[in-house]
């Protein structure tokens, strides 16, 4: 693959201060910040693997934020409260967003299950961490609930999430504070059993900020979304994205497992931003002209990977 001189973020120090990055503020606050800036901006847009696809579906930042505000709602209504850590377990797609920002919006912590993982490891995260609901749908909430868990069913419960008002819930209604945590995530287990890593707003508010920063995103950028919320690169790709006001690209399942195919979707949406692991990279032969960032990490780098080629 050929790239018009990308912008590679390495891993090293910068030559510089970090600038004063903290603020009192909560993740989703952040996010309902850029929606107010730029309600009519696309935050999210679905992308498969081939053009004509009929799945293909997209969402402004005002609408967003207030699905994500009727899902909080929701989420109250069922029980769900300040601390409480929720299961997010559904396919790529715009409905992950509004979940995890509705979960956050209730005062709770989010914690992502990839879809494909068996269902005895996604009901021992569940366990785990204590959740005191699941989110799902695509028929699995049977199996949770054959678990234990208390399930909030996307599928069957459209119409009273539909229902709720939009107006954005706020910390006098909740509580929140930025020490509160925001997510959780699992390690893969490689070495036992899965651990669950606890991130707090003040936390990931900061490096968002200060990511956001480094890797120069503005609103006019189009992130292309290829890790699994179950995988800390993620909240890089989606938080810096919605910080700036740009448009997070969300690949389906099919995409995901495009392998080489990948660039040729990845083109042919206009990417500018992507941050893949090495050996995926490796693959792409295609030309994608409009990407001028790579933010490459997650394996050792091979020298020729990185080193500028010519276009053919």
């Amino acid at each position: 693959m050929s790239l018009p001189h990308p912008h590679l973020i390495l891993p090293i120090d910068p030559p510089y201060p970090a600038p004063p990055y903290a603020r009192d503020e909560l993740l989703h606050e952040m996010f309902a910040a850029t929606a107010g800036r730029f309600p009519e901006r696309i935050a999210l847009r679905q992308a498969e693997p081939e053009p004509d696809s009929p799945r293909r579906t997209q969402i402004t930042y005002s609408e967003l934020r207030q699905r994500a505000s009727q899902f909080a709602r929701h989420l109250r209504s069922c029980g769900v409260t300040r601390g409480d850590r929720v299961v997010i377990c559904l396919p790529r797609s715009l409905d992950q967003y509004m979940a995890l920002l509705g979960v956050l919006e209730a005062g709770a912590a989010y914690t992502p299950v990839d879809w494909s993982f068996p269902q005895d490891r996604a009901d021992y995260i569940a366990t785990e961490s204590g959740a005191a609901a699941v989110v799902t749908g695509g028929g699995r909430g049977d199996a949770f609930r054959a678990a234990g868990a208390k399930v909030v069913d996307l599928d069957r419960e459209l119409g009273d999430i539909a229902a709720q008002s939009v107006t954005p819930l706020t910390r006098e209604d909740t509580g929140a504070s930025p020490e509160d945590a925001a997510y959780l995530i699992y390690t893969s287990g490689s070495t036992g059993k899965p651990k669950g890593a606890v991130i707090r707003h003040r936390n990931i508010c900061f490096e968002t900020r200060s990511n956001a920063a480094l890797l120069g995103l503005t609103c006019e950028d189009r992130f292309y979304a290829g890790a699994s919320l179950a995988f800390d690169v993620s909240v890089e790709e989606m938080w810096a994205t919605f910080f700036v006001g740009a448009e997070l690209l969300v690949g389906s399942e099919a995409l995901a497992k495009a392998g080489p195919d990948l660039g040729a979707a990845l083109a042919r949406e206009g990417v500018t931003a992507w941050a893949p692991v090495p050996s995926l990279l490796a693959v792409i032969e295609e030309d994608i002209p409009s990407i001028r960032l790579l933010n490459v990490g997650g394996e050792a780098c091979p020298q020729d990977l990185v080193r500028p080629r010519p276009r053919r």
